[in-house]
Order: structure tokens, then sequence, then C-alpha cells
């Protein structure tokens, strides 16, 4: 079953599509059933398997971080339009640092997990985002789909560092963070504003997690 998973998050259906109708507006329309299509067997087996999906509750989402060893250790709620959304990070003991918001209120929006992975040339094979240095890969992956299966594939190239030797740029902000500073051109004034507030989170951390996430450089 995890084959066929791997197969169906590996499948980008425009390509096919392109091969058979090349680039037209047929093969636009059999991309797109073929996108529901994968949705729906994707979706199926990932229930069987009791993983996230890239449409998930944030119930749901907390329920498997949770059984996977995550804590909540940050929670932030703030007013949108007609609805109060929530902003968590939750932390693992072995140097695993998650986020994820609901959006209206009950969905999941973004997850996304960010970690320092020691191990051999298998590295590279997993890595999603980030940089492999010194045999360290200091990576973040997005886990709206998938979560359990992204662990336990990370968890088979390497060892996660409980303690990061290597820090990251972390981007701890949720979708309302950016939302209303769309009109704003200023890119520079607005990411000096947006780190800003990522670290005013990160300063009501636990210290034990700050110590964890921020070494001596």
């Amino acid at each position: 079953m995890t084959d066929r998973v791997q197969e169906l998050l590996n499948l980008d259906v425009v390509d096919v599509a392109e091969k058979v109708f090349g680039k037209s507006e047929e093969a636009n329309w059999v991309a797109l059933l073929m996108q529901v299509e994968k949705t729906k067997e994707l979706n199926h087996l990932l229930n069987l398997e009791d993983d996230t999906k890239f449409s998930e509750t944030m119930e749901n989402h907390l329920r498997i971080s949770k059984e996977l060893g995550f804590k909540v250790i940050y929670e932030e709620q703030k007013q949108v339009d007609d609805r109060v959304e929530t902003f968590y990070i939750l932390w693992h003991d072995d140097g695993i640092l998650m986020k994820c918001e609901t959006f209206y209120q009950k969905d999941r929006n973004s997850a996304d997990i960010y970690y320092n992975l020691k191990g051999d040339g298998n590295l590279y094979k997993v890595m999603s985002s980030g940089c492999v240095r010194d045999g360290v890969l200091i990576g973040h992956h997005d886990v709206r789909t998938g979560l359990r299966r992204t662990m336990k594939t990370l968890r088979a190239a390497g060892e996660f560092l409980p303690v990061w030797v290597k820090p990251q740029h972390l981007w701890l902000s949720p979708y309302w963070d950016t939302d209303s500073w769309r009109t704003n051109d200023d890119h520079t004034g607005r990411e000096k504003v947006r780190q800003e507030v990522v670290a005013k989170r990160v300063s009501q951390f636990p210290e034990y997690v700050k110590t964890a996430i921020l070494p001596l450089k």
C-alpha cells in the first residue's frame, strides 16, 4: 500500500496528459480528471493508514501528531473576518518542530516540520527543502499529506538530533501574518516586521525548546 501512496504522490498528471495530447485544452481537461481520481484514491489509501491528507481537519491532524509524540508548546488565536483562527507550534523531543494553523476554524491549512537529521548518503534521497552540511540535513517538510509516512522515511534515513547543530530559517507564520500586507510594496520592510513577529513567538517557547533550536553559533 505504501508503495502505491508514494507512486500517487509522485504522479504528475499534467506531464502524463501532455505526453499523450500535447499542450492543449484537451490535455488540461484530462489532467483535471486524472487529478480528481488521484486525490480520491490517495485519500482512500491514507485513510486506511490513518495518515494525514491534503484536505484534513485540524482535530485529526493534531490527533495523529500527538500519537507520533508531538505536543503543543505554543498556541495563538486571531480574529480573521468573521471567525477565530488558531496557530499551533508543536515539539517532538527528538528535535522536530511543527507549525500548523486552522482555516475556517475546523480545517487545517498548512503543516510543516523543521529538523536536523544526521545520516549518510541517504539524506539527499529524502530531502524535500533545506540543505546538507557536514552530514546533517537541515531540512523541512510539508506534512499536510502523509505525516506518518514522512516521519518513518526520515527515521529510516538517519537520526534526528534532539539539539540542532545547524540552526535554520524558521517560517513560523500563519497565513494571516502576510495576508494584511498584500498592498505593501516594501518587501524588505514587510519581511522585517514578519521576522520580528516570529522572534516574539519563539521567545514564548519553553526554555528547553529554545535551547534545542537556537544553538550557539
